[in-house]
């Protein structure tokens, strides 16, 4: 069967926003591969989570709030255990009422991040940080809709992969500090992908929890969300919580480009948005100096070698050899060797 590129967390706009998680990065790369990659998510509410978990209210006077959001990221992978990225991300909003429809897009942030590749038996292990800057800085009591949180952020957190023959499952926790008072939340991630073909397709849920407490008081947020968002909230949520499901299909057009689709819905919250959201990516990945990543791999056991293939930048693609390996040179066939023992009794008949 073809090898597949993989993992489509489609399009994450995830990192100090208004979303669950951050984007998926590669479980392994080659020195000197470089990826570039854009996401995107259309998200639209007409509701917010409100105190009781899974409990929601209509916006007053059937309001509604949109936002589309794209992340546009390069990345460069300086050595076989480190790569490094940054980008820009774009938004525009739209707050509509019953008396005027209040539009506002801006350059939203920019980010850098790195991703350190550890090798397990079991599971490959990828600690994650990321810090943001606002481009365009949240105000209180702000009349124009807020096209992110508007506020610096620093994330860090790890992604365990577990791959199969023809499945993969990927888990996340990490922390996110906000800026400006907004409380720090917990992110985690359970997700499961298939592939056939020259497709794959998998879902899975992800959120996060408020772990400390907002500086500011609720007044204070919800002010702000009714003059600036017509009351959702999607952004500068007063000590939120969230939990989402999402499902994805990718199509893999050649061995450097790939395009994705997906869909996600909100399940239960607490003080934040409720809704569903589009996304779709489009990604390209250089494969990068396979030798190096071949030489730093032979000193492993076997089980322990990563698959020998181009690094795939984020936010949602990895290796194929992820789901697939018996055409890896490095992991050896059975039958195909004899082990000392033998190879000396062959001599001596």
């Amino acid at each position: 069967m073809k090898r597949i590129l993989t993992f489509c967390l489609f399009a994450f706009c995830f990192s100090a926003r208004g979303a669950t998680i951050p984007e998926s990065p590669p479980s392994s790369w080659n020195p000197g591969s470089f990826g570039f990659s854009s996401t995107t998510e259309y998200f639209t509410s007409t509701a917010n989570y409100d105190t009781v978990r899974g409990s929601f209210n209509r916006l007053p006077s059937g309001n509604s709030f949109t936002t589309f959001e794209t992340r546009a990221k390069a990345r460069y992978a300086f050595a076989h255990a480190v790569s490094a990225y940054g980008g820009l991300g774009f938004a525009q909003s739209k707050a509509s009422d019953t008396s005027v429809d209040k539009t506002n897009s801006n350059v939203t942030d920019f980010f850098v991040g790195a991703n350190f590749q550890l090798v397990r038996r079991w599971w490959r292990v990828v600690p994650d940080f990321e810090m943001s800057l606002p481009l365009d800085a949240a105000k209180r009591f702000q009349t124009v809709p807020l096209t992110s949180e508007g506020v610096w952020s620093t994330r860090a957190g790890v992604f365990l992969f577990k791959p199969f023959k023809h499945l993969r499952f990927e888990s996340y926790l990490g922390f996110l500090y906000l800026g400006e008072g907004l409380s720090k939340r917990f992110l985690y991630s359970l997700l499961a992908e298939s592939a056939f073909g020259g497709f794959t397709f998998g879902g899975g849920i992800s959120g996060y929890e408020s772990v400390l407490a907002d500086e500011k008081t609720e007044n204070e947020r919800t002010g702000t969300q009714a003059l600036a968002d017509a009351g959702s909230g999607r952004y500068w949520a007063y000590n939120p919580a969230l939990l989402e499901a999402r499902g994805w299909l990718g199509f893999r057009a050649d061995k450097a480009f790939t395009v994705r689709l997906g869909y996600a819905k909100t399940l239960n919250g607490v003080r934040t948005a409720e809704g569903s959201s589009i996304l779709l990516s489009v990604a390209y990945n250089s494969p990068g100096d396979k030798s190096k990543g071949r030489a730093i791999r032979e000193g492993l056991p076997v089980d322990r070698r990563g698959p020998e293939d181009s690094f795939q930048a984020e936010p949602e693609t990895t290796d194929p050899e992820l789901f697939d390996q018996k055409n890896d040179p490095l992991v050896p066939k059975k039958n195909e060797s004899l082990d000392d023992t033998e190879k000396i009794l062959e001599k001596r008949n």
